[in-house]
């Protein structure tokens, strides 16, 4: 999406914001519960660009126990698909499309854990 200049939102814990966009959108959502994505639709609709650093270097925090990774995919899921309404932009529903195949993936692996 970078290379094709498609403006992709920025998700995750590997996001940085300029202090003057974010004081456009009034700061980051209160209500969300995908505030990475709410905060990146909300600013590529206000004509903001993001862009993609391939020398970045993060470290996330990683979940162990399979409830909390399962607890953080429903909540990460539903923020989602809370944001998707609301989405006008290209960009945006690419996004939302793009984690159509981590949910089919993990939809497979709990049939095939269940039997």
């Amino acid at each position: 999406r970078h290379r094709l200049r498609l403006n992709p939102p920025t998700v995750g814990t590997n996001c940085i914001y300029r202090t003057a966009a974010l004081a456009e959108i009034g700061g980051f959502p209160q209500d969300a519960l995908s505030e990475d994505v709410a905060t990146s639709f909300e600013l590529i609709e206000r004509g903001w660009r993001a862009s993609f650093c391939p020398d970045a270097v993060v470290t996330p925090r990683v979940l162990t126990r399979l409830d909390q990774f399962w607890s953080q995919r429903q909540r990460w899921t539903r923020g989602l698909s809370r944001e998707a309404a609301r989405a006008h932009s290209l960009p945006a529903l690419l996004v939302v499309s793009g984690y159509a195949d981590r949910l089919v993936f993990l939809a497979s692996l709990v049939a095939a854990v269940c039997g």
